[in-house]
């Protein structure tokens, strides 16, 4: 079992699972972000939703993309899109029947993209080791 999944397990009994989409209450969606740090993984994307009696309805104006941020180190990169996560998740931490989604990014993930392009790097070079 990777990473991801051991997430998915241990926070899926505290919110809802759509699908194989997890969605966490807002209360746990700060400690699902602390819990990737820890795990070195990095939250790239949070799409919102909110849960009326056992309904997930989109928010389509609560979505954050944090794939984008420019990096040439692994750790830089996971703690930057962490630290956005955290930031962006405080906007709502008072909003009743609000619920999270998160997409997750792990190091070899990351060279990947890297490599195909696919995230921007702060110059042309080949991120180093963190």
């Amino acid at each position: 079992m990777n990473t991801e999944q051991q997430l998915y397990e241990k926070y899926r009994l505290l919110g809802m699972v759509s699908g194989e989409e997890l969605v966490l209450p807002t209360q746990y969606a700060q400690q699902l972000v602390d819990s990737c740090e820890e795990s070195n993984l990095a939250i790239i994307g949070i799409d919102g939703f909110t849960i009326l009696n056992g309904t997930i309805r989109p928010e389509l104006g609560i979505i954050a993309d944090f794939s984008s941020v420019q990096e040439n180190r692994w750790r830089n990169y996971r703690q930057r899109c962490n630290q956005a996560a955290r930031r962006f998740l405080s906007n709502f931490r008072y909003r009743d029947n609000l619920s999270f989604s998160f997409t997750m990014l792990n190091r070899e993930e990351w060279k990947q993209a890297v490599r195909s392009h696919l995230v921007p790097t702060l110059s042309a070079e080949m991120p180093q080791r963190a």
